[in-house]
């Protein structure tokens, strides 16, 4: 399975980045950009009415999410005519789950003290512990950098610090570790490290840049899923840019397709 890259029949390339826990990205575009863009757009005029979080306004962050069922009729139409329940069920071998586990999401840099490192780190059993899987799809690019999904242990020996550190973490019921905390400024260390070097190169932790209609899938159970699923959303980088993502919180039974398998 390592290296390869699989087809879905629905134009999407994947890339395999890590075995355990399975890390896998699009090489190629699931949706394409005018997909996005309509869906963006459709989702705007609700989760901008949200509120934004006030826990992320504090470092320059203006982070808002809503179930995409609570966008309104025209964003429910544009997510049922781009079929992306359809890419998510195929990829992972699971019925999409309820619309309340299927959630848009807007990220904006409001303030540039902050840009470029971490969000935080976090799990995404968090909220329901029957949650195997996560499917984001990137709706929207990133101009101005940042924005990557970073996993820090991703491809690290059994004996990391950072790992152990995630696994006690795990073991004791957090799923969320604050920026600025020690866990998240050696989660910044490989982060930076990542970038300044090869997407092929060997080193701790793997990562995903943020581009219109490209999408990641991974475990957040089984093997590796207590250390390996701990992942970073990273800020961006330059005031005025957004990042848009649509994700799916895949459950019960996990039994992932062919498509990502070598069966």
């Amino acid at each position: 399975m390592a290296g390869c890259t699989c087809t879905t029949g629905m134009s999407a390339r994947w890339r395999h980045l890590c075995a355990v826990p399975r890390i896998w990205a699009t090489s190629s575009q699931l949706l394409s950009s005018s997909t996005c863009s309509r869906l963006i757009e459709a989702c705007r005029p609700a989760i901008m009415k949200e509120a934004a979080s006030a826990a992320y306004l504090e470092f320059g962050v203006d982070y808002r999410s809503i179930p995409i069922s609570a966008c309104g009729p025209r964003a429910c139409a544009a997510f049922e005519e781009s079929r992306v329940k359809e890419h998510v069920a195929t990829t992972t071998g699971l019925a999409c789950c309820a619309d309340a586990h299927i959630m848009v999401a807007r990220g904006a840099l409001v303030s540039s003290f902050s840009a470029g490192g971490v969000m935080n780190l976090h799990h995404d059993r968090h909220k329901n512990d029957i949650r195997v899987a996560t499917f984001m799809v990137y709706l929207s690019d990133v101009s101005g950098g940042g924005g990557e999904t970073f996993f820090p242990v991703a491809n690290t020996p059994a004996d990391d610090a950072l790992a152990a550190t995630l696994r006690d973490e795990y073991a004791r019921g957090q799923r969320l570790i604050a920026r600025g905390s020690e866990a998240a400024r050696e989660c910044e260390v490989r982060l930076h490290q990542w970038r300044g070097r090869g997407d092929g190169d060997a080193g701790p932790g793997v990562g995903i840049r943020p581009a219109a209609g490209h999408a990641i899938v991974f475990d957040v159970a089984g093997d590796g899923g207590s250390d390996g699923s701990w992942h970073a959303p990273c800020l961006l980088r330059e005031p005025g840019d957004e990042k848009w993502t649509l994700t799916f919180f895949q459950s019960p039974t996990q039994i992932w397709s062919s498509i990502l398998t070598d069966g």
